[in-house]
């Protein structure tokens, strides 16, 4: 039995670790993971490493945690623009020192879904709500693109 992933711990320690990271996943763990439906596409890791046997990788490189764990390119990019911008409002936080209450009155939302936020549980928060979080704390969200 493969291990079982929680993608809020992960994304928390992942955001409390001090930066965002190539996501790594080695073969047998992502050999594992559930199928999702996929329509056309295909996995994009890349081999980094062929230390393994054979010449074979040891791991496949991705361009973020999203993306190994089989979410869609759309699903994918909306999680990794919800998780920056959760991210960078818990940054202002924790360099003002606020407590929860604090940063939830001055960001206009709630003591628990402040709390929510800082735990981490991305699936509550949509990028409109985030935007407008930042947009109280007096913050200018800035969106650029780039090619996939």
């Amino acid at each position: 039995m493969g291990r079982i992933r929680n993608v809020q711990s992960d994304l928390h320690r992942e955001k409390t670790g001090g930066g965002l990271r190539v996501a790594r996943v080695s073969k047998k763990v992502a050999s594992d993971k559930p199928k999702r439906s996929r329509t056309g596409t295909k996995t994009t890791g890349r081999a980094l490493v062929t230390s393994g046997r054979n010449g074979q990788p040891d791991y496949e490189e991705f361009d973020s945690v999203w993306e190994a764990l089989d979410f869609s390119p759309q699903e994918a990019a909306n999680l990794e623009a919800r998780s920056t911008l959760m991210i960078q409002i818990e940054k202002i936080i924790a360099k003002n020192g606020w407590t929860q209450a604090v940063a939830a009155k001055r960001s206009g939302v709630s003591q628990p879904r402040m709390n929510d936020l800082l735990r981490g549980k991305i699936e509550k928060f949509s990028i409109d709500a985030l935007v407008n979080m930042a947009a109280t704390l007096g913050q200018k969200v800035h969106v650029s693109l780039k090619a996939a």
